[in-house]
């Protein structure tokens, strides 16, 4: 009786055995599972990061702001060297406006002529072609009826000699606009009451630019040869205490070329928009600085060196930059009606700043 006990305790015990053992086997065999698939996981994680470390030197730059409508989507006509009929101009618009463009930057003053409309103290600035005051209202209504800003350019400090020639006492060096090497003499005394006068002629109520926001000041290429102990705190004060309130005197903000910024190392103040002609390392630069920024690098927005492909390849990669614009600035050889050929340039302008 007493082995018969035996006997079944010993069975039960090694069914017991048995049981813990089959129900530990399951559990390891779980266990085992998962710890293969967290190795296997583990594995192509790290040949991901791998691969991915590998390939990081030919990551092409990714235009983070891609499908982003920009605010400022411009082209830029230079009137001064070439004249065009007004009917040339109100085509230009209809077709910025049938690629979304909404910026139309009239380039009516260089060296060469001061293309509108204009006489101070009794003396006309024109030469033998200009737009009446009537062809300015005209290309602004149109404009207007496509919902386009115009911003007219009053090129200055440098770009003047059209001005040394008419009023030779704002002016330093010879003015010769075959040959331009003069700017705006800025300790001359007679300057400043000449553009107060010019600004308010074009800028103040029931003037043609009156309905402009904004303004552009030139500034680009001057080489400071006014007679001057400190020629740079004097265009330093020039465009921060003069121009630049003057314009907000208007109800307008105020553009100005990159030079003061990357050639003269001015400190201008941040209420200025910047528009880069020069270069994409101009354009850091620039937007190091915490400007903001209209895009016109010329080796790929000038026409002339713009192509459909450069455009639509540019990177635009900052908060800063409000938009970029196709620049043309005009030659005496160039057609004054077929406009056709900047087409391409246009499309792919508009595709681009409107996100396409």
């Amino acid at each position: 009786m007493l082995q018969t006990n035996k006997l079944q305790t010993d069975e039960n015990l090694v069914d017991t055995y048995v049981q813990k053992k089959n129900k530990c086997t399951k559990q390891t065999i779980w266990f085992t599972a998962i710890c293969s698939l967290v190795s296997v996981f583990a594995i192509i994680v790290i040949l991901c990061c791998t691969l991915m470390k590998k390939q990081s030197s030919n990551i092409i730059p990714q235009d983070l702001t891609a499908n982003i409508a920009y605010a400022h989507r411009g082209f830029m006509l230079d009137t001064s060297r070439k004249f065009f009929p007004v009917s040339t101009i109100l085509a230009l618009l209809d077709m910025m406006a049938a690629n979304k463009l909404n910026v139309f930057h009239w380039h009516f003053s260089d060296s060469q002529s001061f293309s509108i409309q204009w006489s101070y103290n009794s003396t006309s600035i024109n030469g033998a072609d200009y737009y009446s005051l009537a062809d300015v209202s005209q290309v602004i209504a149109k404009a207007a009826s496509l919902n386009i800003e115009v911003i007219p350019e009053f090129e200055m400090p440098g770009h003047s000699d059209i001005f040394g020639i008419k009023f030779p006492s704002i002016i330093s060096g010879i003015p010769d606009v075959n040959n331009p090497q003069a700017e705006m003499n800025l300790k001359s005394p007679d300057l400043k009451p000449m553009i107060t006068t010019l600004l308010k002629d074009f800028l103040s109520a029931a003037k043609p630019f009156n309905a402009s926001k904004r303004v552009h000041l030139g500034a680009d290429e001057v080489a400071m040869i006014w007679p001057d102990t400190n020629p740079k705190a004097t265009y330093t004060s020039f465009e921060n205490s003069y121009l630049l309130p003057k314009v907000k005197s208007f109800g307008k903000t105020a553009i100005v070329w990159n030079d003061p910024i990357t050639s003269q190392s001015l400190a201008l103040s941040k209420e200025f928009t910047i528009q880069v002609w020069t270069g994409k390392s101009e354009l850091s630069s620039v937007l190091s600085k915490g400007y903001k920024a209209i895009v016109s690098t010329s080796q790929e927005w000038y026409i002339g060196n713009a192509t459909p492909e450069k455009i639509a390849n540019y990177v635009l990669n900052s908060s800063l930059i409000i938009g970029a614009e196709v620049v043309w600035f005009t030659s005496p050889g160039d057609d004054p009606v077929d406009i056709s050929w900047l087409e391409p340039v246009i499309v792919a302008a508009g595709k681009k700043l409107n996100g396409l």
